[in-house]
């Protein structure tokens, strides 16, 4: 009885993976996968059926396995815009990372995908750049305001002011940023379109490494996996 017992809690377990076993061949086979788009929508559907009921413990259950079928989504989307390394460096494994922090109304969704490029011939003490493209409703709002403020007249006349810094503006694809860079420490590149925020992260004050990955990325590319336009 305790092996047939094991045995269904396997078979079920199998079965939940998406596991089938060929018939009269005794072969496991994947069973087709599911669209992400529809079992997300499906689970939104009864996410809502479930709330009107007033049955929020399945209603939160459904809603946040929607959620995160739109975040692998998304980061498969923005993972594949991740640019070849330019000319003199290397590619560094690419990361992914979804999340939510926070609770209630204050939650905040997140979906990050980042990568790290070294100099060839140097080891990691020499310089490295990351790239990271991050997607969050909330903190692209958060983010707009600030590019907004950079291109402030004031602002910019206050950062003019201090010799170990200066900024300039980049455009590209409907994005809008600035390069800043902090004399020698640091040069770094942020950019927002269509909910996305893209950083360049040079370990060093050299702002023409910092131009040369930001135009290896495919700009409009990357607008269009957030926005699907």
């Amino acid at each position: 009885m305790k092996r047939l017992f094991a045995f269904t809690l396997c078979a079920a377990a199998l079965a939940c993976l998406g596991y089938a076993y060929a018939e009269g061949e005794g072969e496991e086979a994947k069973a087709p996968p599911a669209d992400p788009v529809k079992e997300a929508v499906t689970h939104i559907d009864a996410g809502k059926a479930a709330l009107l009921e007033g049955n929020t413990e399945a209603a939160l259950d459904h809603l946040q396995r929607a959620i995160g079928l739109i975040q692998a989504g998304m980061q498969k989307r923005l993972e594949a815009f991740m640019p070849a390394a330019p000319a003199g460096f290397l590619k560094g494994e690419v990361n992914t990372n979804s999340g939510s922090w926070g609770s209630g109304e204050q939650a905040v969704q997140i979906t990050t995908v980042s990568c790290d490029y070294t100099r060839e011939g140097e080891d990691e003490s020499g310089m490295t750049v990351g790239v990271e493209f991050s997607n969050s409703p909330q903190i692209y709002e958060s983010m707009k305001a600030m590019v907004e403020m950079y291109d402030s007249p004031e602002f910019r006349a206050a950062m003019a002011a201090n010799p170990d810094m200066t900024l300039e503006k980049v455009e590209g694809g409907g994005f809008t940023g600035w390069l800043t860079v902090n004399k020698g420490e640091s040069a770094q590149i942020v950019a927002i379109a269509k909910g996305l925020l893209v950083q360049i992260n040079v370990s060093t004050d050299d702002a023409a490494v910092a131009k040369t990955f930001w135009a290896a990325l495919d700009h409009k590319g990357l607008a269009s996996a957030v926005s699907g336009k």
